[in-house]
């Protein structure tokens, strides 16, 4: 069995090598530049204005995707972070103060919500009199 996965991934491997190779032979180097230079000044197709005139725009998406192509080509792509967190809802109101004296972030939260709790109790109360 494990001389199988072997086997399936150097034959996945060598898949991926022809198929480098293919895009190689048809797509030179060259001709791949003069295309993310065309696509660079890519614009929208043409419309007819309410004038009568016929207008054409810079496609700007289009020439950002060019741009971030090219760029990470010649600098290579920021590794992106990814962030994990793992949030556990406290069991009684002395494990949400435990764990607000431990986070400034959670006991502002905590103060504004308590804020907005009050306000919005006043003015119930205010205007049920």
């Amino acid at each position: 069995n494990e001389l199988e996965q072997v086997r399936a991934e150097l034959s996945a491997r060598r898949v991926d090598g022809e198929i480098i190779d293919e895009l190689a032979r048809r797509f030179p180097a060259s001709a791949l530049a003069d295309k993310l230079e065309s696509i660079m000044s890519a614009t929208t197709p043409p419309i007819l204005t309410r004038d009568g005139d016929v207008v054409s725009r810079p496609d700007y998406p289009t020439r950002l995707r060019a741009i971030d192509l090219t760029l990470a080509y010649l600098v290579g792509r920021p590794i992106e972070r990814t962030m994990s967190i793992r949030a556990e809802k406290p069991q009684t109101p002395d494990a949400l103060l435990e764990e607000a004296t431990k986070s400034p972030a959670m006991l502002d939260m905590l103060l504004e919500a308590l804020s907005a709790a009050k306000a919005k109790s006043q003015a119930t109360a205010s205007g049920e009199r």
